[in-house]
């Protein structure tokens, strides 16, 4: 994306919530933002190992973040 995002977020061992999320709007090429941002407000579970972030929501959609040196 390229645009810039900041949010809350509220967490607990296995719960995740991003709320308040805000975006700046300019027009990224690819178009996926939309649905990233959805899914990334969805969020209620994570996952930390193998040098990655998993993020779930309840229909199973899936965000994964790979750390990067």
């Amino acid at each position: 994306s390229c645009n810039r995002m900041r949010g809350s977020l509220f967490f607990e061992p296995g719960l995740l919530r991003f709320n308040d999320i805000l975006t700046t709007r300019k027009m990224c090429p690819g178009g996926l933002e939309a649905e990233f941002l959805k899914t990334l407000q969805s969020t209620v579970h994570y996952k930390i190992g193998d040098r990655r972030l998993i993020l779930t929501n309840p229909n199973g959609a899936e965000l994964v973040f790979r750390k990067v040196d």
